[in-house]
């Protein structure tokens, strides 16, 4: 249990981002480049190397007051090493899975999201099936803030990036 000095600390997010895709594009693994956290948990998932459940992570937005910088991950600027930061707002990523056999786990996810990430594989063709059908289930639920990154490019020449990039 929380005290009531425990609970003033903890910020309700601004915003709930849901990380969704196709299974193996790396959305687990953005979020935790983004937060820190690895969501996947469940001794399920931790064996199979699949998101099963919705993971969740919540992550400060700080910004360095004597440079400008937004970073996610630190108490000390990365671009020019300050301390004097503050929190400018409070994220709560949501990761679902990217399997078809757990739509329903990533639509009951959309139901509390403001925005997501549709994380796109740039070493598979595109689109892949659960891409489709994630951008469709967001655009169902009425989802208008949509970023979409283009993962593993490191895997691909950057002809094979500009090639999805276009698609």
């Amino acid at each position: 249990m929380t005290s009531n000095k425990e609970q003033s600390k903890i910020q309700q997010p601004d915003i709930n981002i849901g990380i969704v895709g196709h299974i193996d594009h790396g959305k687990t693994t953005l979020l935790q480049k983004l937060s820190g956290k690895w969501a996947a948990v469940h001794s399920e998932e931790l064996k199979r190397g699949i998101t099963i459940k919705l993971g969740y992570a919540n992550v400060g937005i700080k910004k360095c007051k004597d440079c400008g910088a937004l970073f996610t991950l630190g108490n000390k600027c990365p671009k020019c090493g300050s301390t004097n930061i503050e929190t400018v707002r409070e994220v709560s990523f949501v990761d679902a899975p990217g399997h078809e056999m757990l739509m329903a786990s990533m639509l009951g996810g959309a139901a509390v999201i403001d925005a997501a990430i549709l994380v796109v594989a740039a070493n598979e063709p595109f689109p892949q099936p659960q891409t489709k059908e994630h951008f469709l289930a967001l655009t169902a639920k009425g989802i208008k803030h949509l970023i979409i990154v283009q993962n593993k490019i490191d895997l691909v020449t950057e002809e094979q990036t500009l090639k999805n990039y276009n698609d």
